[in-house]
């Protein structure tokens, strides 16, 4: 933290000169707030110094190029120089964020377009997301009909088309599996859900699966970084039928044999009729069988991470809570994980039921996104129960928003893992070198949080289940407590950790890293994603 700021008190002489830095402020401080420079106005007789749009920006407080650092994140950047301006960009802007691809627009403001009411304009045509050609499925159809292994991949592209995924899948026989943000498209108690989860660790063996398959019909997929657990899907563009909104994300990611620029729910509206005319003539071979057999291996962790163990309870596996919290909730319910080990947990045993049932943020970033993104989420969708699942480490960065929720008397639920530690940093650093080093975090009495924010509080003890019910159910806003504890693989995770800290210094870097690779070419090692 910085240190040595001075503060002094302004002498009456130099208040004028302060409100004409205030006026020249740039947009986008707190000082160009109509209502600051109003109340500053009134206090000075209406006599502040205006700034021209065109004035050098370069020394002002908190003055920065907004639209430049919103390029690389944004679809495009528009500015509003004055109230006749208004409606014209922010239609602009509405359409681009909806035209092709979904995604962000950023829209400044200048003080001077808030200086006036913004001016009528003739009525225009209605923001719509642009239209594409309706592409031909005639070939799409017999394709899929006469596929013996057919699959379908689908991605938060799909979300829409949920009910039209779910009647295609039934109607061909086929199984169906997404990326980690598709999750509750096709419910994951159906049979033909595969529940995969790159956080299981079964990247190999769906990729067994997918060089099984005939035809991969891919629907509203990315299919970058994220969605591919870090590239390592193997799809067979071959045999690849992909749909999406972006006609970028069809030339840059994974080629394909036939690629469709449209909506997934306007491609399978008219997708679903023709294969339907072709139902008789389907070839699918899955059996109800096989496709059992290939959800549980995908189901089953293939990697031994060290869990932790939940205290108080009369389980003791975090597993067990999940599904006591999978019980105690509505089929519909949205579940808000944050950036940590909780996350990875959460993934690995939760099932969701419904479409954007699952919200998260990707790759663990965004730590603090868990109790902000549950707030947002039931004000979007206020007649589905909403429960956020984070870490202690999260909760520490964003729990004051509890107050947010409880002053718009938003009903939710959280859930803090308590653990006293950044949970999965941790872990890393235990496996690494058996010691750990600015992890250990000083957690609040999170009894005494919720008492100070108005919200209630219950300790998970016993058997969670009713008393989850409870807490879903009860309108308001509740802090559930879950105290966590080291189990036995995590000492070992430590131990092992030493020695391998050990050897490097006896053996030198270098060395350890090849005996390692020898070791794990003879299965003496498990491999990191195991840690």
């Amino acid at each position: 933290m910085r240190t040595g700021y001075r503060c002094e008190v302004l002498a009456e002489s130099r208040y004028g000169e302060w409100l004409k830095f205030v006026a020249a402020s740039p947009e986008g401080s707190i000082y160009a707030a109509p209502q600051y420079l109003a109340a500053l106005s009134r206090a000075d007789g209406g006599r502040l110094v205006g700034r021209s749009p065109g004035s050098d920006h370069r020394f002002h407080l908190q003055a920065i190029d907004q639209q430049a650092v919103a390029v690389p994140l944004t679809k495009g950047t528009f500015r509003i120089d004055a109230p006749e301006d208004i409606e014209r960009a922010l239609e602009k802007a509405v359409c681009l964020a909806h035209e092709g691809e979904p995604g962000p627009v950023l829209v400044e403001w200048t003080r001077n377009a808030l200086e006036g009411a913004a001016v009528p304009q003739a009525p225009g045509r209605a923001v719509a997301p642009s239209k594409v050609e309706s592409p031909d499925v005639a070939e799409v159809a017999p394709a899929l009909a006469s596929a013996k292994y057919p699959i379908i991949l689908v991605g938060q592209g799909a979300i829409d088309a949920a009910p039209l995924v779910r009647e295609l899948a039934e109607m061909l026989g086929a199984p169906v599996f997404s990326t980690a943000s598709g999750r509750g498209i096709l419910p994951e108690d159906h049979a033909l859900a595969l529940c995969f989860d790159g956080e299981r660790g079964n990247v190999d063996t769906i990729n067994e699966l997918l060089d099984l398959s005939d035809l991969v019909l891919v629907l509203g997929c990315k299919l970058g970084f994220s969605g591919t657990m870090g590239f390592q899907l193997k799809l067979p563009s071959e045999r690849i039928v992909r749909v999406d909104a972006s006609e970028d994300v069809l030339r840059v990611t994974c080629p394909a044999r036939l690629g469709f620029v449209d909506s997934v729910e306007a491609f399978l509206e008219r997708l679903v009729p023709e294969v339907a005319k072709l139902g008789k003539h389907c070839s699918c071979s899955w059996t109800k069988e096989e496709i059992s057999t290939w959800t549980t291996r995908l189901r089953r962790p293939a990697t031994d991470l060290p869990e932790p163990i939940v205290q108080g309870t009369e389980f003791g596996r975090v597993a067990h809570f999940f599904g006591a919290l999978r019980r105690a909730l509505p089929r519909d319910s949205i579940v808000c994980a944050d950036s940590g080990l909780h996350q990875q947990l959460l993934r690995r045993y939760f099932d969701v039921l419904a479409p954007r049932g699952l919200l998260f943020p990707s790759e663990y970033q965004s730590m603090g996104y868990g109790v902000p993104a549950a707030i947002g989420a039931k004000l979007a969708a206020p007649e589905r129960p909403v429960v956020a699942v984070v870490g202690d480490g999260a909760f520490a960065l964003s729990g004051l928003e509890l107050l947010t929720a409880m002053r718009e008397n938003i009903s939710l639920t959280v859930v803090v893992f308590n653990d006293g530690y950044l949970g999965r940093i941790r872990l890393e650093q235990l496996a690494a070198h058996g010691r750990t080093n600015s992890v250990r975090l000083q957690n609040p009495d999170f009894e005494a949080f919720a008492l100070a924010v108005g919200a209630a509080y219950r300790l998970v003890e016993g058997n969670p289940e009713s008393m989850l019910r409870e807490c879903i159910e009860r309108p308001g806003v509740t802090l559930v407590e879950l105290r966590l504890g080291d189990s036995a693989r995590t000492h070992a995770i430590r131990a092992r950790g030493l020695g391998r800290n050990v050897a490097r210094k006896v053996f030198g870097e270098e060395m350890v890293k090849k005996l390692m690779q020898i070791l794990r070419r003879g299965g003496g090692v498990p491999p990191r994603a195991a840690v």
